[in-house]
């Protein structure tokens, strides 16, 4: 989804299930197009090595979309936060977990709102020094994550 969005398949073999799934990922690329291609894409450390991330802000700063993926088992019970580099420290953001992509993805047993795909209001400091509640997730599935700057402050 960060790049080009190839498919190399013919959709029209696909079975009515894969169908359904290749409409939703076509539609989430379709909605974050422009934020993908005129963004500027950075890569977010992680404490737990087993995580890949990375992300495109926008030009103005307004959104931005994580992709936190699960590369190989996790040594932590319950996966440490993510922090986000480069944001506004002053402005509040509606983060919101958008999608849990892979089989199995969901490992957490005690759920947030947040990770049950309600959205948390944050402020950038907040974000950049005290990260974001992944959810526990199995190696090969990974997290997508939507920042959204809100214009009133709090």
């Amino acid at each position: 989804m960060f790049g080009h969005l190839g498919l190399e398949l013919d959709a029209a073999a696909l079975g009515s299930e894969d169908a359904v799934v290749l409409r939703h990922w076509i539609g989430l690329y379709k909605r974050f197009r422009a934020l993908l291609h005129g963004g500027r894409a950075f890569a977010l450390a992680s404490e737990d090595p087993g995580i890949v991330a990375h992300g495109v802000l926008g030009s103005e700063g307004a959104q931005a979309l994580l992709l936190c993926a699960r590369v190989e088992t996790s040594r932590f019970l319950i996966p440490p936060p993510q922090r986000v580099a480069g944001l506004e420290p002053t402005a509040f953001y509606r983060v919101r977990l958008l999608e849990l992509a892979g089989e199995a993805a969901r490992t957490t047993r005690a759920e947030t709102a947040f990770l049950r795909g309600e959205p948390v209001i944050l402020s950038g400091a907040a974000l950049t020094h005290s990260g974001v509640q992944l959810p526990g997730l199995v190696p090969a599935s990974a997290a997508l994550i939507h920042l959204e700057r809100l214009e009133e402050t709090r």
